[in-house]
């Protein structure tokens, strides 16, 4: 959308389903899609396709984490944490997990613009400078 006006700029649509979760830093738009599974990143001047990062199952209710290099996604299952993925490439860099099934709680991500993530897991909050 034009930010001024509201007015339709570009859409998106998913091959199969909907996308879901969001996140935008920049000139570059990010959302899930669950069929493949996985992250696509869209020009957001123009809604150019601009790269897909196929990963496992992900927690789409909760949106994207974008940082300065790095975006970050929640696993769907709390036990295996939540993957990072290089905003310029779409590589898959890492997952981390605590390895706790709470059954509650899905993870909470948050970044500030330096790139510092702050992921909270039901009682533990984790400080990960990167």
């Amino acid at each position: 959308l034009e930010v001024g006006t509201g007015k339709l700029r570009w859409q998106a649509k998913a091959e199969y389903g909907p996308f879901t979760s969001l996140g935008a830093r920049g000139n570059t738009v990010y959302v899930t899609g669950d069929d493949p599974h996985g992250v696509h990143a869209f020009n957001a001047a123009t809604g150019a396709h601009r790269w897909f990062c196929e990963t496992p199952r992900l927690n789409t209710d909760n949106p994207i984490a974008v940082g300065a290099t790095v975006l970050y996604v929640p696993a769907f299952e709390n036990r295996d944490g939540f993957y990072a993925i290089d905003t310029a490439s779409g590589r898959l860099l890492w997952n981390f997990t605590d390895g706790r099934e709470t059954g509650v709680n899905d993870w909470q991500l948050s970044c500030d613009g330096n790139g510092h993530l702050v992921a909270q897991h039901f009682d533990r909050a984790y400080g990960l400078p990167l």
